[in-house]
């Protein structure tokens, strides 16, 4: 998990070469006007916008292996909750799926 300013994205390219398509993108079009999901390259935005929402789980966690999560926070607030997922405190609630690269957990700490 990196937590950064989204100025900084271009520092973390050397990690992620598929980064510089994300910094293109950004670069050439609106964050603000995009509201369907978006492929560019190796790089798939998708827009969530999100209401306060009393039946959110925060101790649902959702895992990657192969893509990652970029999560740009527009406007309001965006809550992330991490975890290693070899932890004894995670209870996989669907094991990893290869074909979507993901899976779920839950963790007993309540800590968001």
């Amino acid at each position: 998990m990196i937590t950064d300013l989204l100025d900084n994205l271009h520092k973390y390219s050397v990690l992620y070469p598929s980064i510089s398509e994300l910094i293109d993108f950004i670069n050439e079009d609106d964050l603000n006007n995009l509201s369907v999901k978006t492929t560019s390259g190796r790089v798939t935005l998708i827009p969530i916008t999100s209401v306060e929402n009393e039946n959110f789980d925060k101790t649902l966690l959702e895992a990657h292996q192969s893509q990652m999560d970029i999560h740009i926070t527009l406007e309001g607030e965006d809550c992330i909750a991490y975890h290693p997922v070899d932890s004894s405190e995670l209870v996989i609630s669907k094991e990893y799926d290869q074909n979507n690269d993901y899976l779920l957990a839950h963790s007993n700490i309540n800590q968001v």
